[in-house]
């Protein structure tokens, strides 16, 4: 992938996904934080196969967690 430039949604996943693994890594351990991680790291996996739906519903839903 650094061989070819970063659309606008690529850059902007990446700045979401950055953001949630910031706020995940920001939690005291416990049960919101693993919960909260795994969808992170689903979400990783999605944007590694090129799912971006995906990886975006994923984060959605790491983001309702940390709330």
């Amino acid at each position: 992938m650094a061989d070819r430039p970063l659309t606008l949604t690529a850059r902007s996943l990446d700045l979401r996904m950055s953001e949630v693994k910031s706020a995940c890594d920001a939690l005291p351990p416990g049960a919101r934080k693993s919960v909260s991680l795994r969808r992170y790291l689903s979400a990783e996996r999605a944007k590694t196969s090129g799912d971006t739906i995906e990886c975006s519903r994923r984060l959605d839903a790491a983001l309702l967690t940390l709330k």
